[in-house]
């Protein structure tokens, strides 16, 4: 099972949307220290690309925290 994680986090009135992926319960990848996304859209178009780029699938789901 393959799963997105876009989180929220804010500091000092800035917000940021990092995201992982999880493969079978072990993370695949994260942006955490990688790239810093303000829209939220954008972090999940990353994710998803590197789920087709480097999964080569699409995830199972996509939770939105």
């Amino acid at each position: 099972m393959i799963e997105v994680f876009i989180e929220y986090w804010s500091r000092g009135g800035e917000a940021e949307y990092p995201w992982s992926v999880w493969a079978d319960g072990k993370q695949a990848m994260a942006s955490h220290g990688r790239r810093s996304y303000t829209d939220p859209r954008n972090s999940e178009a990353d994710a998803m690309k590197f789920c087709r780029d480097v999964l080569d699938t699409e995830p199972d789901c996509v939770t939105r925290l």
